[in-house]
Parts: C-alpha cells; sequence; structure tokens
C-alpha cells in the first residue's frame, strides 16, 4: 500500500477514534515507514489530542523531509501546522513571526510558481498563512490585525471558489468580531459560513473520512453557542454547545474547548456547580496537554465561579493561575477577565482600595475603542467602590459602552445599576426608563429558559430587574402597579408553561435514576440498622448521583425558547373571583412587608413587618418544638395540653396585623389567599396568631405561588369526577393503607391502588384527567435536586420531573406524605418541588405537608377532610378537618402542616 493510501485510511480511521488511528500511525512508523506524509498526519493528530510539543518535533521531521526531496508545497504546508501548534503552546509571538515570514515569502514568489513544465498555485497557501496570522493575532487580543488578515484571506477564498475555507475564515473573523463586541455581526458570519458548508454540501460529495471537516463543524456550532449566550438565547447556545459535544471525542482539544465554553455559560445563567465541574474536568486534561488559550479560560471561569459559590481562597488561587498562564502569552482579554475578577473579589472580602487599583489598571489597559466590552464591565465594577457623582459617571459611560455594543444581557446590567444608584438618590421619576428598560430586558431574556434544570440557576440579576420595578412603583407612590409588578415577577415558569421536563430520558439517566431512588429508600424508608457513618456516606453517594442527573439534564431538549414582546407594566388578574383578601408578601432589603388586596379592587402597601432572619428563627423554634412532642407521642407520653405556640402567635403577631382591622369571627369566614415569598413559603399560616385567635378560626387560607396563577388555577375543572386513592404502606407508616380503604368507603366512583399494585407506571397512567388524585405513601424532598423529590410507590419514586410530564387537566391532589409542601426557592420566586411539578401538570390545587406527617393522626385527618370535600371547596374542606383534628390535639404542630396551594374553592 503506498503511503498516500495508508494515511488516506489513517484519516477515516481518526473520525472515528484519534487514539485508534494515532497508534495505527506509530506502528506504521514502527515497522519502517518514515516518510514525511506519515509523520506530518501523526503531527495533526497529536496535536488534536493536546500534545503540542510532540507534535513540533514531528513537523519539524515531515519539514526536512519534503524539503530533501524538493516538495516546497508540503515544505510550506508544515509551516502552516507549525504556526498552529506554537500557538496552542501559547508561543504566540514566534507564531507570528513565522506566519509574517511564510506569508513574505509566498507573496515575494508569487502566488502561481512555475517548476518546470508543472504550474502549481499557492493562492490557498496564502490564504491559509493570513487565516492562520489572523488566528495568532486574534488570540493575543490584536482583533482589528486579525481581521484585516480575515477579509484579505476571505477574498483570497472566494477567488478559489471553495466554501470550506471560506467558511472557516469567516468562523475566525466571527470570533474577532465578537471580541470587539460587534456580536450581531459575529453571528451573522457565523451564519455565511453555516450556510457556505450548507451549499457546499448539496453541490459536493461528502466524504465523512475529512478529519478536518469535522473539526469545523464542531467550531461553527460551538461558536453558535457562545455568541447565543452572549445575545442572552441560553437554551440555544447549550443545545448547541451539547450538538458539539456529541460531535468530539473525549480528550480532545476540540472536547475541551467545548467543554470549557459550555461551563461559562452555565456560570452566566448562574449554574456555578454545573460549571465548576467542567471546569475541572477540563484542566485534569490540560495538566498533560499545555493549550494556553484553554488553559487560561478555564482557571479565569473557576475562580470566577468558586468566588460566586464564596470559596475565597480558592478562587483568588485559580485567578492567580489564569493572569500567570494570561501574562506568559500576552493576551490581553485574558489578562482583563482575571484583573477584573481579582478585584471583585478583594471588593466583596474589604480590599476596596486594591479592587479599586486594580479596575484603574484594567482600564488603562482596555482603551474603550478597542475593548469594550472590557471596559464596560471595569466602568460598573468602579461605580460600586465610588461616591454616587463619580459612580453615576461611571454608569453611565458603561451604558454608552453598552449602547455601542449592543449585547442585551450587558445593558440589562447596566440598566439595572443606573436604576438602583438612581433609586438611592430619590430620583425616582429619572429611574423610570432604566429600571422599566432593565425589567423589560430581563423578562425577554427569562423567555429563553424554557427547560427545568435552568430555572435552579436563573440568574440573580435578572431577578433582580424585576423586583427593582417593585421598588420603583413603591417610590412614585403607584401602590397597585407595585402590587402588580411584585405578582408579576414570579413564578413565570408556571405563568408561561414553559418548564416542562422531557420524558425521553436515555437508557444511562434511567439507569442513574433507578440508583438514586435505591438510595432514597435506604435513606428515608428502611433506617433503623443505618450507623451515622453509613449514613453519610449514602448521602454522599445520593448527591454524587443528583449532580449527576443535574448535568445530564442540561443537555436541552428540542423545545427552546421563543423571544416575547413584554408589557413590564401588566394588570393582574386580582383579588375578585380568587378570595375576599389577597395578602402578598414582598421582600426588598431584607425586609419583609406585604400588600393586602380586596376583592372589590385596589391594594395597600404595609412596609417592614418583619425579615427573613426573624421568620427562619422563629420557624426553627417552633420545628424544634414539634419535634419534641412528636419524640412523646412515640413514647407514649401525652403531650402538654397547652394548644399554642408562642413561635407561631410570634409570627402572626409580625405578619399578620395588616389583616387585624379586617379579621373577625364570621359564618362563612372570609376567604384569604396569601401568595409567600422566601422563608414564608415554609409558613404554616393556619396556626399563626391573630387578633386573639388563630388564623384558622378567622379564614379559610390557600396559598399560591402569585395572585395571576391563583387565578389560572381557578379556571382550571376537570369534567372527570374519578376519584383515584393510592396508599403504599412500608417503613414506618402502615397507616397508608388503611388511609385508602377507608376512603373508597367514602367515595363510589374511585379507582383504589394499594401496596404493590401502585407501580409507577400503574399510578401515572391512572391519576391523568381524574377529577381527584390522593396519594398517601412516603415523600421525600431533595434540596440538591428539587426535579427528584417525590412520593414513595410500590416499585420506586414517582419524582417531581415524571409528574410535570403528565396531564392532570385540573384535578385536585392530596398528598399525605412528608415534606411534599418543601420546597427550593429559586431567584424569581420560582418554587421548585413537588408544588411546582403538579401544577406545571396542570393541577388545580394541591394539598401539600411542610414537615413529616405522624401517620396515624394524618390518616385521621385526611378522612374528614375527604368527607367534606364534595360539599365545599378544598380549602374549606381542609380548614374543617384541622378544626377537628385542632379539637383533639391543640398543638398546631398536629394539624397546621397541611396547605393548600392553588385555587382554594
Amino acid at each position: 500500500m503506498t503511503e498516500f493510501a495508508a494515511i488516506e485510511r489513517l484519516r477515516e480511521l481518526a473520525t472515528r477514534s484519534l487514539s485508534e488511528a494515532t497508534a495505527a500511525a506509530e506502528n506504521l512508523r514502527q515497522v519502517g515507514d518514515r516518510g514525511p506524509e506519515l509523520a506530518y498526519f501523526l503531527a495533526e493528530l497529536r496535536a488534536r489530542a493536546g500534545f503540542a510539543h510532540q507534535a513540533i518535533d514531528l513537523i519539524d521531521e515531515a519539514r526536512r523531509g519534503f524539503v530533501a526531496v524538493g516538495d516546497d508545497r508540503a515544505a510550506e504546508r508544515c509551516s502552516i501546522g507549525m504556526v498552529t501548534v506554537l500557538d496552542d503552546l501559547g508561543r504566540h509571538g514566534e507564531a507570528i513571526d513565522v506566519a509574517t515570514e511564510q506569508i513574505t515569502r509566498l507573496r515575494s514568489s508569487g502566488r502561481v510558481v512555475q517548476r518546470g513544465p508543472t504550474v502549481i498555485d499557492n493562492t490557498d497557501l496564502l490564504l491559509r498563512a493570513l487565516s492562520n496570522r489572523g488566528w495568532c493575532l486574534e488570540t493575543t487580543g490584536r482583533f482589528a490585525e486579525a481581521i484585516t488578515d480575515y477579509e484579505e484571506a476571505s477574498l483570497l477564498a472566494i477567488e478559489l471558489d471553495d466554501a470550506d475555507l471560506a467558511a472557516k475564515v469567516e468562523i475566525n473573523r466571527s470570533n474577532a468580531l465578537d471580541a470587539l463586541g460587534r456580536t450581531s455581526e459575529a453571528l451573522a458570519a457565523l451564519e455565511r459560513a453555516w450556510a457556505m458548508l450548507t451549499d457546499a454540501a448539496r453541490t459536493q460529495p461528502s466524504d465523512d473520512g475529512d478529519l478536518d471537516d469535522r473539526q469545523t463543524l464542531v467550531k461553527l456550532v460551538a461558536n453558535v453557542g457562545v455568541l447565543n449566550c452572549r445575545l442572552g438565547r441560553y437554551d440555544d447556545g447549550l443545545r448547541a454547545f451539547a450538538e458539539a459535544e456529541s460531535l468530539v471525542e473525549p480528550n480532545t482539544e476540540d472536547a475541551v474547548s467545548v467543554m470549557v465554553e459550555t461551563a461559562d455559560a452555565l456560570a452566566t445563567l448562574g449554574a456555578h456547580a454545573e460549571a465548576i465541574a467542567r471546569y475541572v474536568e477540563a484542566l485534569e486534561v490540560l495538566e498533560s496537554r499545555p493549550l494556553s488559550w484553554l488553559e487560561g479560560r478555564a482557571w479565569l471561569g473557576l475562580g470566577r465561579s468558586r468566588h460566586r459559590e464564596g470559596d475565597v481562597d480558592p478562587a483568588l488561587d485559580a485567578l492567580r493561575r489564569a493572569l500567570s498562564v494570561f501574562d506568559a502569552s500576552a493576551n490581553v482579554p485574558g489578562q482583563l477577565g482575571a484583573l477584573m475578577e481579582m478585584a471583585a473579589v478583594d471588593h466583596a472580602n474589604g480590599g476596596v482600595a486594591l479592587a479599586a487599583g486594580q479596575l484603574r489598571r484594567a482600564l488603562a489597559m482596555a482603551p474603550a475603542e478597542h475593548w469594550p466590552v472590557q471596559a464596560c464591565i471595569a466602568h460598573l465594577q468602579l461605580a460600586e467602590l465610588e461616591p454616587d457623582v463619580d459612580a453615576e459617571r461611571h454608569i453611565r459611560e458603561a451604558l454608552r459602552l453598552a449602547e455601542s455594543i449592543g449585547l442585551a444581557p450587558l445593558i440589562m446590567r447596566v440598566e439595572e445599576r443606573l436604576g438602583a444608584l438612581l433609586l438611592r438618590l430619590g430620583r425616582a421619576r429619572e429611574a423610570v426608563r432604566p429600571v422599566e428598560r432593565a425589567a423589560h430586558l430581563a423578562e425577554r431574556l427569562r423567555g429563553f429558559l424554557r427547560h427545568q434544570a435552568l430555572l435552579q440557576v436563573f440568574p440573580i440579576e435578572t431577578g433582580r430587574c424585576l423586583s427593582q420595578l417593585v421598588t420603583l412603583r413603591l417610590a412614585l407612590g403607584d401602590i397597585e402597579g407595585a402590587a402588580n409588578a411584585a405578582d408579576r415577577y414570579r413564578s413565570r415558569s408556571l405563568l408561561d408553561a414553559g418548564a416542562a421536563a422531557s420524558s425521553d430520558d436515555s437508557t444511562e439517566l434511567r439507569a442513574l435514576e433507578t440508583e438514586l431512588h435505591a438510595l432514597y429508600d435506604r435513606l428515608l424508608i428502611n433506617t433503623g440498622d443505618l450507623k451515622l457513618e453509613h449514613r453519610r456516606q449514602l448521602e454522599e453517594r445520593a448527591r454524587t448521583l443528583e449532580d449527576h442527573l443535574n448535568r445530564e439534564r442540561f443537555r436541552l431538549d428540542s423545545s427552546g425558547g421563543e423571544q416575547r414582546d413584554v408589557d413590564v407594566n401588566p394588570t393582574i388578574a386580582g383579588v375578585a373571583g380568587v378570595a375576599d383578601v389577597a395578602l402578598l408578601f414582598h421582600e426588598l432589603g431584607g425586609h419583609i412587608g406585604a400588600f393586602v388586596g380586596f376583592a372589590d379592587g385596589g391594594f395597600t402597601w404595609h412596609p417592614n413587618l418583619s425579615t427573613s432572619h426573624e421568620v427562619s428563627a422563629e420557624l426553627v423554634a417552633f420545628h424544634a418544638e414539634g419535634r419534641r412532642a412528636l419524640a412523646l407521642a412515640s413514647a407514649g407520653v401525652n403531650p402538654a395540653a397547652g394548644g399554642r405556640s408562642r413561635h407561631l402567635d410570634r409570627l402572626g403577631a409580625l405578619l399578620l396585623s395588616p389583616l387585624t382591622p379586617l379579621l373577625a369571627p364570621g359564618d362563612p369566614p372570609i376567604r384569604l389567599t396569601i401568595v409567600p415569598c422566601g422563608p414564608l413559603h415554609a409558613v404554616p399560616f393556619s396556626g399563626l396568631g391573630c387578633a386573639g385567635a388563630q388564623l384558622l378560626d378567622l379564614a379559610i387560607v390557600s396559598i399560591a405561588p402569585s395572585l395571576e396563577l391563583a387565578k389560572r388555577c381557578q379556571d382550571r375543572v376537570s369534567d372527570d369526577d374519578r376519584r383515584v386513592l393510592v396508599g403504599v404502606s412500608s417503613g414506618g407508616i402502615p397507616a397508608a393503607a388503611g388511609e385508602v380503604r377507608a376512603l373508597s368507603e367514602a367515595h363510589q366512583n374511585s379507582l383504589s391502588l394499594i401496596d404493590e399494585e401502585a407501580t409507577v407506571d400503574s399510578v401515572a397512567r391512572a391519576i391523568v384527567g381524574a377529577g381527584v388524585v390522593h396519594l398517601a405513601s412516603h415523600g421525600v424532598f431533595r434540596p440538591n435536586a428539587p426535579f427528584e423529590s417525590g412520593v414513595r410507590l410500590a416499585d420506586g419514586w414517582l419524582s417531581a420531573r415524571r409528574v410535570s410530564t403528565l396531564d392532570l387537566a385540573g384535578s385536585c391532589v392530596v398528598l399525605s406524605a412528608c415534606d411534599t409542601g418543601q420546597a427550593i426557592v429559586s431567584a424569581g420566586e420560582e418554587i421548585l418541588g413537588l408544588q411546582n411539578a403538579f401544577v406545571t401538570a396542570g393541577a388545580r390545587s394541591v394539598v401539600l405537608s411542610l414537615w413529616p406527617a405522624h401517620d396515624q393522626r394524618t390518616k385521621e385527618l385526611m378522612v374528614e377532610f375527604h368527607r367534606h370535600l364534595g360539599e365545599m371547596g378544598v380549602a374549606a374542606a381542609l380548614r374543617h378537618a384541622q378544626l377537628t383534628r385542632r379539637s383533639q390535639s391543640p398543638h398546631p404542630w398536629w394539624w397546621a402542616g397541611f396547605v393548600v396551594a392553588g385555587a382554594g374553592s
């Protein structure tokens, strides 16, 4: 077989496996094939795998071989490869020198060369040399020069009618344009590159054996991901990264590059734990394969995410490593990024003067005309350190730069800072434009987050923009506008119906989920023989699996977000039809206030009722009180007869004071809808003290993520009168099956699934469309992975993720299980857990528990609840059952833990 034929076969093998192709090429060299073509091909493979030093030696060997046989063109090709590898090693100056010498040589000898009877056209070599030098210039931050080289290379590609080369030049050109803040032009360049490759594929035969083609496609797809994220199109960006990951072989330069790009996007979204895992993995690969431009970015990203997670010393260590790498390779953008992030860390730790000095150094290195993005961010950071007059000057300069760049996420960030400053200075009228614009942009960007996993990491800055609108309306005296804004910005995933989970998990994900659910069984059900250390190990393994599942599910499904026009001053559904009175809590600067809304119109505002810290402290004390009562009952000791909790009475005095003039015993009592915020989602409102009684005595209470959502739930009506009753008795809840049997006797048109009949699949099928769904079993809430929270069935856990894919079409869902009402409250007041899942699935009302339910007493409460459910609304039926339960067991721990979420009537 000729050397050429052997290398072609190796190229085809390399499209499937770089490692196998490398091993085969090494074998050829060992049996005596020392030809320059094989040496150069092996250099390509070693460079792709990240072993750049080995590649340099092989390229030099190949060049000498080509010169010896008089193949000048092939020798020039070696120079092109040498430039690429030197640049990868961070030896950018050497790379630029080699490229410049080659360009000069090719121009001086003429693009078309006569070699005896043979005419050689070196236009393609000049094109590649220009493109290579452009890339090296770009790597060192000389973007304007890089664009000049790319534009000349592009003209040569058009002259050659080479779509593949033209596409590669456009991809590189897009990088330089993006670095200069011209992101829309950069995306247009990528679209041109995509069109060129598509046209070429239609007119030219496909060559699946071309490794270079695949690398081009990977780079194109990854760059599309980067720019989409830069423009705020996060779903599209992450989906592009997932596609790029599917095209690369693990542990190669392409794989590491895509890994770092994906981590950067996740960090932008606030998913710092996810990003850290990718940065660490990338650095592990890079440890033995030095690629300075990637190594520096990975260290910078790791430092930034460590800082956001509160790990100061590891963050500074990573940032110093990044700065060292960038300094060594004269990478100005990297140096600026590391300096500004180090300034942020120093500022957060009290080093204001040090931070200001670093930022001024960064600004001196980053003239705005060359580095508008970096200059904009440096001005923003300086604004936090300067007096108000200077701060406003810095912010307005940042806004000018952001406007010139046209990046929506950056404009949003600057407008939010300007609005906050003007509000702090008491200039509310001037703050209207920046605050409303920031909120408008935040809503548009939020519209791209259409996947469940992204709701856990919704950027804090975006939520802050929307909350700031409430502050503005209050400052302007527009109470109703403030209430509208407070209600509208929370739990938008439920309002937009955009948090649907994919039910099409891979075999690997299903296996991980099965192992995780088995761990839940071990941790939560059969716990008698668990020693403390064994429990710790099981919890650690569960968290590892949860992290893995979270990470894998960031590979988004095909349903992306669409940009929407958003009204930042909407009119909410209001209180009429939902309740007689609504209590909408909102937190401002750590202080909790409340809007009180009335069915006949209007809101009042009551600021500074309490703080998050006060609420959390009283809840902790109440739970300790309840656990003591539970321990006494388990030991057969009757708890003290006192029926009140002083901790809930204190909370009532703080939180319910705006209602005191409105509440009085009545028949029927008023209907009250409460929209909690922050820690208030864990408050058992019916048990709070109010006007000398408990709220249970004075009102029919339901809770809702927002008034708008309560109205939408109210409009959901099931035309199916079936009742599906599910009970699984296991591991400490023997009464669950008896609870379902007792309920089935009270309901004629009911389907009971008890113990082994209640499999995950049978229950998921049965509850679709049912008017009432009752699930009595173990419940689990997993704060690290809220969508894995669920209810235990005969053969596994019905998770929140699975629930959200069902169609419950107006059902009343009763979760007679522990902890089903617990949730993570993320930025934007997204309620992440079982409540979110059932409402997403279409439930009208969901009855949930805020703490571990006592088996027998829960059975008694539920039987009483269902006895009245057919003759009154859900919240009224629960109130009736709780009044009955309270008369027998007065302390709120025994009856106040269940709440109605969604529609109360």
